[in-house]
């Protein structure tokens, strides 16, 4: 015989043991109510007292064998060896094939205690005595039922009607049903194949918003494009002041600052681009493209000696457009003999360009060197490449100092 049909037939016999206590106590009740009924008065009390003596004593006697038999029953759980692999496999089918005799019995459980308290209506004293005693038997034999289901690994074979009426009992008793023994719409065995993980739950998508940091050269470059967009779209504040950004973000950016004096010098905002260039200028002293802008704005407004000093500073570059801007502020200043001998390195560097010729013409002829102003007309109108305005003035020049 099984594990379960040993418990259940436990559970039979002490059903018909406490069945049979019980008629004996309502026997009981009954003869003492009578017994009551036929004293007088006087007498009834004692007789009460004797009564109420035998029930303690009956309740006593009843608690001490109930407790004899959960110590015998848990000594005999105790001593049986586990159950194998092949046990429960036999354990399984008998477990399924008798459904109706755990269901009877569990369900035989639930109304024990409301026959008993009906029984037992009489006397309030031995009903709650009573009551425990039923609650405590419950509690007892449902635990145990339990671990031995629990142990053989049949909680998930039990019938539908075997768990509904477990649950009933244990909410009987005022207990929680266990995790074990939750109701079937939300349990699910969880289905495990060897060598896989369980399935993880889906997670419901969430929207994750991150904030990059963006570097200053990398937003540098966003304006930069922006500014360029602004330009060509002819939105000249705006480009303003996203070049403004980016001269507080970068102050070197040189291209940013070239374009943002050049945009000041187009609304004739002359001092603001003379001074985003000196800014320029201190960051970069060696920066020719920042001399030679400020250097035409002061030109422009008529400052000579300005542009003059600005330009003087790099004097000894190589660059053929700082040297020529250099000779003409000297020129226009009254330097003429340092003018003449910038516009005697051009024609050294390019001697097939009229234009410094005729720049070293002017200068000599300024400086009252007229058999050099001359000669170097002559070879300005020989190169071919002046304008019409310029070749004219070199043949009026000619005439008058008779070459």
């Amino acid at each position: 015989m099984s594990v379960i049909n040993q418990m259940l037939n436990d559970l039979q016999q002490r059903e018909r043991q406490k069945q049979g206590q019980d008629q004996q106590a309502s026997a009981a009740l009954t003869a003492s109510a009578v017994v009551a009924a036929k004293v007088p008065s006087s007498s009834r009390n004692s007789v009460l007292a004797v009564l109420l003596t035998l029930i303690s004593c009956g309740v006593v006697f009843f608690l001490w064998q109930l407790s004899n038999e959960n110590q015998l029953l848990k000594q005999t759980l105790a001593q049986q060896v586990p159950v194998t692999s092949q046990e429960l496999t036999s354990a399984k089918p008998s477990a399924s094939k008798e459904p109706s005799v755990a269901e009877e019995s569990l369900k035989s459980a639930e109304p024990l205690a409301s026959r008993e308290l009906s029984a037992k209506q009489d006397s309030s004293g031995t009903k709650a005595a009573l009551k425990a005693i039923n609650s405590s038997a419950e509690e007892t034999m449902l635990t145990q039922a339990q671990a031995v289901v629990a142990k053989a690994g049949l909680t998930e074979e039990l019938p539908l009607a075997a768990k509904q009426a477990l649950v009933q009992v244990e909410s009987s008793t005022g207990q929680e049903p266990s995790a074990k023994q939750e109701p079937l719409a939300s349990q699910k065995p969880a289905v495990k194949t060897a060598g896989l993980e369980p399935e993880l739950k889906a997670e419901p998508p969430r929207l994750a918003i991150s904030r990059k940091k963006v570097s200053a050269d990398e937003l540098v470059r966003q304006k930069w494009l922006q500014a360029e967009q602004a330009i060509n779209s002819k939105q000249l504040a705006l480009a303003e002041e996203l070049l403004e950004d980016i001269l507080l973000l970068q102050p070197g950016h040189e291209q940013g600052r070239k374009q943002l004096a050049a945009l000041w010098f187009g609304r004739q905002a002359y001092q603001a681009a003379i001074n985003v260039l000196a800014q320029g200028i201190s960051l970069a002293p060696d920066n020719q493209e920042f001399r030679l802008m400020q250097a035409k704005i002061y030109l422009s407004r008529g400052l000579k000696e300005k542009a003059y000093q600005v330009l003087q500073v790099l004097a000894a570059a190589e660059n053929n457009d700082y040297l020529a801007a250099l000779a003409n502020a000297a020129q226009q200043t009254g330097r003429y003999q340092q003018a003449s001998e910038l516009y005697l390195q051009l024609t050294r560097s390019q001697p097939t360009l009229s234009r410094w010729w005729l720049g070293l013409g002017v200068a000599h002829d300024s400086n009252s060197r007229f058999d050099q102003a001359i000669s170097a007309y002559r070879y300005a109108l020989e190169t071919g490449n002046l304008s019409m305005s310029s070749s004219q003035f070199a043949r009026q020049r000619l005439q008058q100092l008779g070459g």
